[in-house]
């Protein structure tokens, strides 16, 4: 796997129209998230971390995308339950 950093002012981010990272979906939302639109971050790390700015800081950090409502139902549907 190779993986490239970019880095990207804030500004521009704010203004850049925000994906569903599934395959094939073209739903996307400008602005604040609404709701039912869920955060997806993967990362590699020894241990759990809790503060997310680490994390971000982390040269491990492998994706950090979003999902759409129907797609998050999906991605739970596969997924073990939590209890």
């Amino acid at each position: 796997m190779t993986a490239r950093t970019m880095r990207i002012p804030i500004e521009d981010l704010d203004a850049m129209p925000r994906g569903c990272a599934w395959q094939g979906c073209t739903a996307h939302y400008q602005g604040d998230m609404p709701t039912g639109w869920v955060s997806l971050t993967t990362y590699w790390s020894p241990q759990p971390i809790l503060d997310w700015k680490e994390m971000m800081r982390s040269a491990h950090v492998y994706r950090d995308a979003v999902l759409c409502p129907d797609h998050n139902r999906q991605l739970e549907n596969l997924l073990k339950a939590l209890r």
